[in-house]
């Protein structure tokens, strides 16, 4: 190191070796360097703050990059070097030394050993003032005054123009060429912003020559807002009375609803109740001519056998029985229904379902069992069992005439809430009844539109998908850094720029501690120019140092995941 520590150097550097705080690489990321610089000029600033091992400063056409990475012999020199060149101003630039976060907690491990290493030998009484961490001060000083020296070294050859710790002239040139287009570039930004001032200007100049005073400026401002605020509590008032409007709309129609349910109930139950009660009315009728029918039948009977002469019986032969014909007897007619067809006397009725004009007006009631009606029978006078004749076929029973005005087919009632359709077909007629909101309202409909999502079978197959990706990825690291890229997919597709780029930045923030877009910059410059992964490794381990080879590992498969990916959608 600078500044010669006492003769018994060796044996404190001995003593520190075994108490473990002897030399230990350590890295630290030098950036914001000018390209008038030379890089001489900077490894000779670096190497005043102790030892240094390697100085990489990676180049682009010939022309140093703006960053480097420096590799100290022991971490005093690290730490001297944050000390005494963060923010030295080289030539048009400040420097910035930094370092990793796996390096900055392995530089105060080393801080907390130095101090339990003090401790132990002023508890033993020994000395301390040869030992290298504590002559700080004193070595900071040397180191200083060397870096001084050097960085008036730089000023006076920039004053002149050339000499030690400037850049060679080729790649002045080339640096003045660099600054003659960023001269330009600086100059069409420079018109382009002339341009558009003076068109602000001219603007400004209509403006205040409408505008004669300040304050007549002020007022029409002033009834500006005041217009402004004014047409916004209106806008404001008509939007509650729109919302109360509303409210109060909603509430008649949810009473509407009500009402119409309501009456649509007492409808159907009165509708009902008069079906039931024409249905019954004439079954009475019908059952109380079928019992006048039988009684007057009877009765007739009975007559023509008491009319009938006595039988005249031979003296010498067996009395003959003679046939009597079967009475045939019409029903009354009624005055308003047509002529019924003769029935024989039958004591049962048939039932409702055989006779359509009943099953017509009730489809969905059934017919109530008809009780027969009890009437008074004369007594049948003796009558001789007449010859068996076939029973003619029952003739339908006509309706009563309450029953015959009826119509045939009735169209039965149906209601639907909430937009829905509903239809009944009773008797031949149908009726639909559809409510739309909250009240009913006919030949309108409700037509939903489904949102576009996708189904649960689409996102089960785009997780296989990227199941599938994920599973053609090696795992090892041979094999992932042979596996083939498709650059040209890669290159077409710009993922570095869409994919690739924000999560090296998010990466390098996690690593460094905040954001580097030079490093990303110089790790995607890498992609671009489809380096091989163990090119990409060697580069970065001189800044990430560890952490070099798992940021490889991770960044080579998010790079084949993005590619595989792209390839799949686009297949």
């Amino acid at each position: 190191m600078a500044g010669a520590p006492p003769a018994d150097l060796t044996a404190a550097l001995q003593k520190m070796a075994a108490a473990g705080l002897g030399d230990s690489e350590t890295n630290v990321f030098v950036r914001q360097i000018s390209p008038l610089v030379a890089d001489d000029a900077v490894r000779n600033l670096l190497a005043a703050c102790g030892p240094l091992q390697v100085w990489t400063r990676p180049e682009a056409d010939g022309v140093p990059k703006a960053f480097g990475f420096a590799h100290y012999r022991h971490p005093e020199g690290a730490m001297r070097a944050q000390r005494l060149l963060s923010a030295v101003q080289l030539a048009d630039s400040a420097l910035q030394v930094q370092v990793a976060s796996k390096t900055q907690a392995k530089l105060t491990a080393y801080e907390a050993q130095v101090q339990l290493f003090l401790s132990r030998e002023r508890a033993a009484g020994q000395p301390t003032e040869q030992y290298p961490f504590c002559r700080r001060d004193e070595l900071d000083a040397a180191a200083k005054s060397t870096i001084d020296d050097i960085l008036a070294t730089i000023t006076k050859s920039l004053a002149v123009g050339t000499g030690e710790g400037l850049r060679s002239e080729n790649d002045l040139q080339k640096l003045e060429q660099q600054t003659r287009v960023q001269k330009r570039q600086r100059e069409a930004e420079a018109e382009t912003d002339r341009k558009r001032r003076r068109v602000v200007e001219d603007e400004k100049r209509r403006r205040e020559k409408r505008d004669q005073t300040s304050s007549d400026r002020f007022r029409r401002a002033e009834r500006h807002w005041l217009d402004e605020e004014r047409q916004l509590r209106d806008k404001l008032k008509r939007v509650e009375e729109h919302i109360a409007f509303a409210r109060e709309k909603r509430a008649r129609l949810i009473e509407e609803e009500a009402l119409d349910s309501s009456r649509t109930r007492r409808l159907i139950r009165s509708r009902e109740a008069r079906s039931q009660r024409v249905r019954e009315r004439a079954t009475d009728e019908r059952l109380a001519a079928a019992a006048a029918t039988a009684a007057a039948e009877a009765a007739a009977q009975a007559e023509a056998a008491a009319s009938s002469p006595p039988p005249t019986v031979a003296p010498d032969s067996t009395p003959a029985i003679l046939p009597i014909p079967a009475p045939t007897i019409a029903l009354p007619t009624p005055v308003p229904t047509p002529v019924p067809t003769p029935i024989p006397l039958t004591p049962a009725i048939a039932p409702a379902a055989s006779n359509p004009a009943i099953s017509a007006s009730s489809p969905s009631v059934p017919a109530p069992i008809p009780t027969p009606i009890r009437t008074p029978t004369p007594a049948p006078a003796p009558v001789v069992a007449p010859s068996p004749t076939p029973a003619p076929a029952p003739a339908a029973i006509p309706a009563s005439p309450a029953a015959s005005s009826l119509p045939a087919s009735r169209p039965a009632f149906s209601l639907s809430l909430g937009g829905d359709t509903g239809s009944s077909n009773h008797g031949g007629g149908t009726t639909t009844a559809t409510a739309v909101g909250f009240g009913l309202e006919a030949d309108k409909k409700t037509k939903l539109t489904l949102l576009d999502r996708p189904s649960e079978a689409d996102r089960e197959k785009q997780r296989e998908a990227a199941q599938a990706v994920v599973k053609q990825i090696p795992t090892n690291k041979e094999d992932l850094f042979a596996f083939p890229v498709d650059w040209a997919l890669f290159d077409k597709a710009k993922l570095s720029e869409s994919k690739v780029r924000p999560w090296i930045a998010m990466k390098m923030e996690e690593i460094l501690g905040e954001e580097e877009p030079t490093l990303t910059g110089f790790i995607l410059e890498l992609l671009t120019t489809h380096s091989a992964p163990s090119v990409v490794l060697e580069q970065l381990t001189e800044v990430l140092d560890d952490e070099a080879e798992m940021f490889v590992i991770k960044l080579w498969r998010f790079l084949l995941y993005s590619v595989l990916m792209h390839a799949a959608s686009a297949s």
